[in-house]
């Protein structure tokens, strides 16, 4: 004999307090995660007054979390201003009273996962206003390149810019542009002895 089916349907269990609680969070931090980046990337120099007071009363909130994260780029970051500069780094060593070239740091020096986060690394210790750290890199590329105590290393920056275009140029202008190269005096070291590193 057939079971007969109970008139009466089930109810599915309700949800748990904390399942309810954990979706309430999830949707907390989303909304929060798009406030907070939302607010910081009002740009700096629009001065209208809703832009102003967005930075003048909800940054100072917000502003720690998106520095902790890493979530601090502006728009000019990107496109409609970006970097125009290119830098390649030229390490040259002092031999026979001429300086010849070791290396060139510049675009395909690193494997592509590597290449951002080496050349930040590079403007910083290049760039940046450490003469300590600076020594100790060029030191480190004496002991790399086996020079001797006492010789010169220096490093000269090759700079050139990228032409500005109110309109996109095509292929055919890119493929016919020649970057102009400037050189620039970097820091100068004397090799350490090597058993100092």
């Amino acid at each position: 004999m057939p079971r007969r089916k109970s008139a009466a349907r089930t109810r599915p269990p309700a949800p748990s307090a904390l399942r309810i609680l954990g979706k309430v969070a999830i949707a907390a931090f989303v909304l929060w995660h798009i406030a907070a980046i939302g607010i910081f990337s009002v740009p700096v120099d629009d001065q209208g007054r809703l832009a102003t007071a967005v930075r003048t009363h909800a940054t100072p909130w917000v502003s720690r979390y998106v520095l902790t994260t890493s979530q601090w780029q502006q728009w000019n970051l990107f496109s409609p201003d970006p970097l125009r500069r290119v830098t390649f780094y030229r390490i040259e060593a002092q031999r026979d009273d001429a300086w010849h070239e070791l290396t060139t740091l510049q675009p395909g020096s690193y494997p592509l996962w590597r290449h951002a986060n080496m050349f930040k690394l590079l403007i910083n210790i290049m760039e940046g206003n450490n003469p300590a750290l600076t020594e100790r890199f060029l030191s480190l590329l004496c002991r790399e390149h086996l020079l001797v105590q006492g010789t010169g290393i220096r490093v000269r920056y090759l700079v050139t810019i990228i032409p500005w275009s109110a309109m996109p140029m095509s292929p055919r202008q890119w493929h016919a542009w020649n970057p102009t190269f400037e050189t620039l005096e970097g820091p100068q070291i004397s090799c350490p002895d090597p058993s100092s590193l």
